[in-house]
């Protein structure tokens, strides 16, 4: 096995894994429920290693992604939707990241979705701003602070989102 390999899962590791992922419409985005790692990208145990979620969920769908780089069409850190990811170079990686605008003061700001760390969805955020509830509730129920729902409600975070 090469060093960038996906160790070959058993069926309660397969289990375990789709468990954490927010299994949606066949071409929706496939958000990470579990782990993330500092860049926001999902992390899995096998054995004794961690493994970005991405690679996993390529294994899973596609295939062994060998020494190729599993990258996003949605760009999402999250996702684990096997149709929205495909394999290239560190160069077409880079590429890539930069045609879509990414990097230092290249127009896209990390925020909302966009964040790796992002605990919610747009929808998330437009559910939590109709919700009636006691914000205590609302909090509970996408497992957030009551304080974040405040700030979503205040437009003092998600503010980009109407």
């Amino acid at each position: 096995m090469r060093a960038k390999d996906v160790p070959v899962l058993d069926s309660e590791q397969i289990e375990r894994f789709w468990a954490k992922v927010q299994v949606g419409a066949k071409d929706a985005c496939w958000l990470w429920t579990g782990r993330t790692g500092d860049n926001g990208y999902g992390l899995f145990k096998i054995g004794e290693r961690m493994v970005s979620t991405h690679r996993v969920a390529h294994f899973l769908g596609k295939g062994q992604p060998g020494e190729l780089f599993v990258l996003h069409d949605c760009d999402i850190k999250k996702c684990c939707n096997p149709r929205h990811l495909f394999l290239g170079t560190q160069k077409v990686n880079i590429n890539d990241y930069v045609e879509k605008g990414f990097g230092p003061n290249m127009g896209h700001e990390q925020t909302g979705e966009w964040n790796g760390n992002a605990r919610l969805t747009e929808d998330d955020v437009r559910a939590i701003r109709a919700s009636n509830d006691i914000q205590r509730i609302t909090a509970a129920r996408f497992g957030i602070t009551q304080v974040m729902v405040s700030r979503i409600n205040l437009r003092k975070a998600w503010s980009h989102i109407l």
